[in-house]
């Protein structure tokens, strides 16, 4: 079924306080700065240690073709973001996607390098090619012009739905509507939270997993729900026996029955 997507309201200034800015720091083993932050957010001890690790990390990452930047710095400040706030969850649908099946989408996007003006960033792909990586970014003005295009333009409409499908145009457009709400950018990333569709309360997450908008994962519980009650249909069906008269006791005499 593809990726798990996540989609990380944040403005260009978080990413400088929440991670960049911090590097040096961390570098330096000066974490006055980072502990301010996790204060100033009321952030759980076992969530303050966890973005400190996500940033000692990220000090460590090579800055060369070596270590991609959508795989450290890309990928870190996805993960940071859902530390301070909400992020939201989608099973295999991404931007990504989009942009690869229309270019001209690429025109809501910004890059790397035009956010952070270093020599490093220009190594960025912009986009998910693999698993624990970042995507692509869409400002804030730029999410509000996909948003009214998305409701005002039929086309966009179109091409929108045939990558969100299934209920996932809901959950993007959510996403959208608090990064509206707030005047922030959303910036896409793969397995930053790995969902347990059967049990949710087992799922995995490099940031906080809580602060996971729950209408994404709920929909990859249905959805993957019904994939296994299919198979087990499909199943029970291959191996029933032909009758020519109905067998009330059948299935469930399977369970009740020693």
């Amino acid at each position: 079924m593809g990726f798990d997507v996540s989609f990380h309201p944040i403005n260009e200034n978080e990413m400088l306080e929440w991670y960049f800015d911090r590097l040096e720091e961390v570098r330096q083993n000066d974490l006055t700065s980072v502990r301010a932050l996790t204060q100033r957010f009321n952030m759980d001890d076992i969530y303050a240690e966890k973005y400190i690790h996500v940033l000692k990390t990220g000090a460590q990452a090579d800055s060369d073709l070596a270590a991609p930047f959508d795989k450290t710095h890309g990928f870190y400040v996805a993960v940071a973001q859902g530390f301070f706030r909400t992020y939201f969850y989608l099973r295999g649908s991404m931007l990504t996607d989009l942009i690869d099946s229309n270019p001209e989408f690429s025109r809501y996007t910004k890059p790397w390098k035009e956010i952070l003006h270093t020599d490093f960033a220009r190594w960025a792909e912009n986009k998910i090619t693999e698993n624990y990586c970042s995507g692509v970014f869409l400002p804030y003005e730029q999410v509000r012009r996909i948003y009214d295009d998305y409701m005002n333009v039929p086309a966009v409409m179109v091409k929108m739905d045939a990558i969100f499908p299934n209920g996932h145009i809901d959950v993007m457009l959510r996403a959208f509507g608090f990064c509206l709400e707030n005047r922030l950018g959303l910036l896409e990333a793969t397995e930053v939270i790995e969902p347990n569709p059967l049990d949710l309360n087992n799922s995995a997450s490099y940031s906080n997993l809580y602060h996971c908008d729950t209408q994404g994962p709920l929909l990859y519980q249905q959805t993957a729900l019904a994939e296994v009650a299919g198979a087990m249909a499909a199943r029970n069906d291959k191996h029933k026996k032909p009758s020519g008269k109905s067998n009330k006791k059948g299935f469930f005499s399977r369970f009740f029955e020693k």
